[in-house]
């Protein structure tokens, strides 16, 4: 087929499937606990205050992540509202971007055309558009890593400076979004230039120090500021957020050794679908002979091959071999772990099955026509899941929770309101990201010693004490329904009456009155 053609032509579809996959049910779900709830409030909190450069969670410093994330989430609540479809806008023009970085990147691996079938596989993958409906910061930092990848291939192809300096641009934009996990695929680019033995990729300026100096600035700046407003902050950061996410179970985010299994590469192998899939079927008999080989000739044999293969490889499989082991050993070893840590890697995977769909088209084995049917039934599976989940009841699903509360309580809207009060020892961030008003967080347990944002249960009755409001009747509690009639005895046994309304399948408010 006309290479400029065809790659225009599935380059659009690409944009097209990017926007419906993103577009499609992206407000219609709830927010959801706790990831999406935290992100959203911190944005909201921003927007109440006026203070966009110091990050805030129940209005006390939250210095976890740089504030760009936020300010992203900021916009498309101004904009469009507080509410899902606010918080969650900036991941379509994200999500669309990156598509048009990879078309970028590929193009400059091989050519036009297997650019624009790769932009079609990322844009159709269900790992990266299903990130795209959910609030993160791994989307944005994707885009920026993918960019920076390809204006260093922009800048090896056209042999000239200013790609990259744009390279360093997006690596100061890809820290400045997450900090230092930003600069892993930079450590693997570093990496494929000390192996490769291509003198055209070589002979590239790497360190051009104009973009090593945008790079810093842009990266650095938000940093340099806060270290010098509060100190003691730069050494949390290392301590915390670099030495104990990787050295430590302090996140309690799935440390064990075997969760690089549960976790990254279930994430990696699913997210790859339908393409995977695709390609595993029709190749399946090579894929066969390639295990039986290497079943026959053992480890010599593997190790002869694996030799074989780094020497006679090519500078783009090298390169996007550095650039997905490379990170992803880093996250293996890391123990803080969770799935979209590894979102940037399905670039490199989106490439590797862009080129091996490129030799099945050139060998016959698939053809544009059936390109561009899987492409729409992908979305089509990626938009009928995302409605899916608009609809499934969920007790993570605060959009849920918030919208009954409102149809219960009315009067919220008054000026003279009682404050709602959340039982739970973990915070619902995303109900106060609905809720607007600060949800005063209690204690299940009726005695249970006072903590940072948690009273005791006794202190909502009368004879409680005056930590909760001093008032006593009118209160609102919100609590899951498993706990409720654990509640409705101890309030009744304290001398109120209780009113007991259901909201969803899991959440019910309690009103209590003397």
């Amino acid at each position: 087929m006309d290479e400029p053609r065809s790659g225009k032509g599935l380059l659009w579809w690409a944009v097209l499937c990017a926007v419906m996959g993103t577009v499609a049910f992206q407000g219609s779900r709830g927010l959801y606990e706790s990831t999406e709830g935290r992100y959203a409030e911190c944005a909201r909190e921003m927007i109440v205050s006026g203070d966009y450069l110091r990050p805030t969670l129940d209005f006390a410093p939250h210095w976890t992540k740089p504030p760009f994330t936020y300010w992203a989430i900021a916009s498309g609540v101004k904009v469009l509202g507080r509410n899902a479809w606010g918080a969650r806008a900036f991941l379509v023009p994200t999500f669309v971007l990156t598509v048009f970085a990879v078309y970028w990147l590929a193009r400059h691996l091989w050519d036009r055309s297997k650019g624009a079938l790769t932009a079609l596989v990322y844009a159709t993958m269900w790992g990266p558009v299903g990130a795209a409906s959910t609030i993160n910061a791994d989307s944005l930092l994707t885009l920026w890593e993918t960019l920076a990848l390809a204006c260093f291939w922009w800048g090896v192809r056209s042999r000239r400076e200013y790609p990259i300096i744009l390279m360093w641009l997006f690596w100061g934009l890809a820290f400045f979004t997450k900090g230092p996990p930003a600069l892993l695929p930079l450590l693997a680019v570093v990496a494929f230039r000390i192996l490769v033995r291509d003198d055209t990729v070589c002979s590239v300026r790497f360190f051009v120090p104009a973009g090593v100096g945008l790079g810093l600035a842009v990266g650095l700046w938000w940093y340099l500021w806060a270290v010098v407003r509060y100190p003691g902050l730069l050494t949390y950061w290392l301590k915390h957020e670099v030495v104990s996410r990787v050295a430590t179970d302090e996140f309690r985010r799935y440390a064990k050794w075997y969760h690089l299994f549960t976790v990254y590469w279930p994430f990696l192998l699913g997210g790859s679908l339908p393409w995977l899939a695709v390609v595993g079927w029709i190749d399946r008999a090579g894929l066969w002979e390639s295990l039986q080989s290497v079943r026959r000739g053992g480890p010599r044999g593997i190790w002869e091959r694996v030799t074989s293969t780094l020497k006679n490889t090519s500078a783009p499989a090298l390169f996007l071999s550095c650039i997905f082991f490379i990170p992803l050993f880093v996250f293996s070893i890391s123990r803080s772990r969770l799935p979209l840590y590894v979102l940037p890697l399905c670039v490199a995977f989106s490439c590797l099955l862009g080129w091996k769909i490129a030799c099945l088209v050139d060998r016959g084995r698939l053809t544009r026509q059936h390109l561009l049917r899987l492409a729409l039934a992908g979305t089509a599976v990626v938009v009928l899941g995302k409605g899916l989940m608009a609809h499934w009841p969920s007790k993570r699903d605060m959009g849920a929770v918030a919208l009954a509360l409102q149809a219960a309580w009315p009067e919220k809207e008054s000026s003279d309101r009682a404050p709602l009060y959340l039982v739970s020892k973990a915070p619902c961030y995303g109900l106060q990201f609905y809720w607007g008003d600060p949800v005063i967080r209690v204690h299940p347990k009726w005695q249970a010693k006072p903590s940072p944002g948690l009273l005791p249960l006794s202190s909502l009755t009368k004879n409680g004490g005056t930590q909760a409001t001093g008032l006593s009747s009118g209160r609102k509690i919100l609590t899951r329904v498993e706990n409720g009639p654990v509640l409705e005895e101890q309030f009744r046994q304290e001398g109120y009456q209780v009113i007991s309304k259901a909201l969803t399948r899991h959440w019910k408010l309690l009103e209590l009155t003397p």
